[in-house]
């Protein structure tokens, strides 16, 4: 049996009470005592390195992954919270503003948690930042192209690296025509 000991002077100890044939039917114990303050200490120093790092990590979140809340718009307004389920994720939302009248907001939920689905969720928000912003440049100027025009690339972008990393991605792409009263959606996963 092995086991951990505190001594008072704040030095860790490794008890290990090993049986140890005598002879004629007895049984000794012996017992071997380590001194292992070193190795407790340096996997408290890795654990709080570990936490700082996830704390970082929640900061490059909040400011990756998630988008500005749009405000001055008429007849609507917006709020966010949210939550991760650990100290970070991969989720994210973003709204885009079209002048005055239109504004679009898109929310993803990447599968998984910790850093690496923050990390797929940065990538699969930047691939959408340069779709829009290749389909806007493809566009007359004042039109903007439909939310099932911007999935439909992203998808195409996207779809290949998520199948070989076998993870997904769901998310809503809506747009609030606050002129024509509309709402424009396409939600896949």
């Amino acid at each position: 049996r092995v086991d951990e000991v505190r001594c008072s002077q704040g030095r860790f100890l490794e008890r290990e009470l090993v049986l140890v044939p005598q002879g004629h039917g007895r049984t000794g114990i012996l017992v071997l005592l380590r001194d292992i303050t070193e190795r407790r200490e340096a996997q408290e120093a890795l654990i709080q390195v570990r936490k700082h790092e996830v704390e970082i990590a929640g900061q490059i979140q909040q400011t990756l992954l998630y988008g500005t809340t749009p405000i001055g718009l008429h007849g609507i307004d917006f709020a966010v919270l949210t939550r991760p389920s650990q100290a970070v994720d991969g989720d994210f939302f973003e709204f885009y503003r079209y002048g005055a009248e239109t504004v679009d907001l898109v929310i993803a939920d990447v599968m998984g948690k910790g850093i690496a689905a923050a990390l797929l969720g940065a990538a699969a928000k930047t691939h959408l930042q340069g779709v829009s912003a290749a389909l806007l440049g493809e566009r007359e100027r004042d039109a903007h192209p439909s939310p099932a025009a911007i999935v439909n690339r992203l998808h195409g972008v996207l779809s290949h690296q998520l199948i070989s990393l076998n993870r997904f991605i769901t998310l809503c792409y809506a747009r609030f025509d606050l002129r024509r009263r509309v709402l424009e959606f396409v939600d896949c996963g």
